[in-house]
């Protein structure tokens, strides 16, 4: 291989390397730029005793974060094995599909976005198990920015007989 063969390969690598990091460095600042909290009201929940899950998004900051509104911005997982699978927002109904453009709607800094309230008889839980909300937000109001998957799931819950 010629020397200035070498020095292509070598510029090519390092081009390569830098453009590697500089994407890494871009998704890791925006992924901590955003703090969420998204919680359940508890940890662990009976089907037999009718409990409802209750659980809410708090944008801790620093800046804006944005969903659509009316749709089903939050779907449930259940963990099977070490996977997640997802199993929508059946919960939320027919009703959000009324007759009102969906649009950006902001969460600001210190603002709320409850979920609605999952009782745990709903049969499309498919029994017991491990389970998350994962809430769809991006960090545009343009809706084009989704924020990264560990910003936008809940705590763990359980939900037994």
């Amino acid at each position: 291989m010629g020397v200035s063969n070498l020095r292509s390969s070598t510029l090519v690598a390092l081009v390569a390397t830098l453009a590697g990091v500089g994407l890494a460095c871009s998704s890791a600042t925006d992924a901590a730029g955003t703090r969420l909290t998204i919680a359940t009201d508890r940890s662990a929940y009976h089907i037999d005793s009718g409990d409802v899950v209750h659980f809410q998004l708090v944008n801790r900051g620093p800046e804006p974060i944005y969903t659509e509104i009316p749709s089903n911005y939050v779907s449930l997982q259940k963990q099977r094995g070490l996977a997640w699978v997802d199993l929508g927002s059946f919960w939320y109904g027919s009703y959000l599909q009324v007759a009102i453009v969906p649009g950006p709607w902001m969460i600001g800094v210190g603002d709320s976005l409850p979920g609605m309230p999952l009782p745990t008889l709903n049969p499309h839980l498919r029994g017991p198990g491990r389970f998350r909300f994962v809430y769809t937000v991006y960090s545009d109001s343009a809706l084009h920015r989704l924020l990264p998957l560990a910003a936008r799931v809940s705590n763990v819950f359980d939900i037994a007989y």
